[in-house]
């Protein structure tokens, strides 16, 4: 596996170490291979919703990459940062191994069954935010609350002491989240808002998507959603089709302060929020405590 590039290389050419195929199925939770506006051809392998709601999260929050089932090699290996700015990568040197961390916080690593093959543990998500030489990475464990919090589950919190001491070891900041984070209709709405890569690409090359949230934002206080949306579409020279999918790309960036906890009903008033929950969830996933 190691020699067929699984669980290395970055971005669209990352290849996750646990993929999902046919003969792998989860009696306890849902696998999903999804979609994410970051990439144009490779798939998402997560095996728990918890992973798919918070990787779509972190995309929201503006992330770089993301890496799902990233391999903490066991031995020295190169750091996860390499293999976006040559010039640091010369600079950065290794990353130490799982079985050294595991021995100086003396917990077992352990090895795959019956062989002396030392257990390559990952991690749920690996997230990268920002550009180089400026950017910071973030590990993230997607745990059921009982699972995490058992006293007599030892190994489980054995795994996530490790995570946290291998993030700290790379210099990135570990996370543990659980089932409960965040209401439902919360990612019902980012699912539904979610723009595809295509649309995101297009956008990025005109001002068009500012123009529309700028126009739409004038009416939002006193007309109804689906009445902003005819507005914003008819000002910036789109068809109604073109109008909903630039009010969803344009709610989900931002640019349309909508507030994602509450349903978005097209024949009611726009519900805002301020951007204060985009913050709270920057606070609390991405800062360090």
């Amino acid at each position: 596996m190691i020699d067929a590039g699984v669980g290395g290389s970055v971005g669209e050419n990352y290849c996750a170490w646990m993929r999902i195929r046919r003969h792998l199925s989860s009696p306890v939770s849902t696998l999903h291979v999804e979609h994410t506006p970051l990439y144009s051809h490779r798939g998402l392998h997560l095996l728990s919703d918890d992973e798919d709601r918070m990787a779509r999260i972190f995309v929201w929050l503006g992330a770089t990459e993301v890496r799902e089932q990233m391999p903490m090699w066991p031995d020295p290996h190169r750091l996860p940062l390499s293999g976006w700015h040559p010039g640091r990568d010369r600079d950065l040197g290794e990353a130490p191994g799982l079985l050294e961390i595991a021995k100086a916080a003396g917990i077992s690593h352990g090895r795959y069954y019956a062989t002396k093959i030392p257990f390559i543990a990952t991690t749920d998500l690996m997230v990268r935010f920002g550009i180089p030489p400026d950017d910071r990475l973030i590990l993230c464990q997607c745990k059921p609350r009982k699972l995490a919090e058992a006293p007599k589950n030892g190994r489980t919190r054995e795994r996530l002491i490790l995570e946290t001491l291998y993030a700290k070891a790379i210099g990135a900041y570990a996370v543990v989240i659980h089932e409960d984070y965040l209401p439902s209709i919360f990612h019902e709405n980012l699912i539904w808002l979610e723009p595809l890569r295509s649309e995101i690409l297009s956008a990025r090359t005109s001002q068009q998507i500012f123009d529309y949230a700028h126009a739409f934002m004038r009416r939002c206080d006193s007309d109804p959603i689906e009445a902003c949306v005819e507005h914003a579409a008819s000002s910036t020279g789109m068809d109604l089709i073109t109008g909903h999918a630039s009010f969803r790309m344009a709610a989900w960036a931002g640019l349309i302060d909508a507030d994602l906890l509450q349903p978005i009903q097209m024949t009611r008033l726009l519900q805002r929020d301020g951007g204060r929950l985009r913050a709270q969830i920057t606070r609390e996933v991405l800062c360090p405590a």
